[in-house]
């Protein structure tokens, strides 16, 4: 087995969970436990990503407090509804 980085040109900190919003933009979110959500392209060769959202402010981080999780709404395409799952 060898393992090969999918995004060798992006860097995350204490990332936790990677999503696909299905929006049909060809974006993906990867959720940092720091309390940030990250946005790029779906793409090996993507070298920036977009924040999102920032919500390290509101959160208590460390160990496994922090932002652990993001579920999109099926409708996600019309509503750009996300449920976050985090500690405060």
């Amino acid at each position: 087995v060898t393992l090969v980085p999918a995004f060798p040109f992006l860097d995350f900190s204490g990332l936790v969970d990677l999503q696909d919003p299905n929006d049909g933009s060809g974006r993906l979110f990867a959720v940092e436990q720091g309390g940030t959500i990250r946005s790029f392209q779906n793409n090996e060769a993507s070298s920036t990503s977009d924040s999102l959202l920032d919500i390290s402010s509101r959160i208590a981080s460390g160990g496994e407090r922090g932002l652990l999780g993001l579920a999109i709404d099926p409708l996600f395409r019309r509503n750009h509804f996300v449920y976050l799952n985090y500690t405060r």
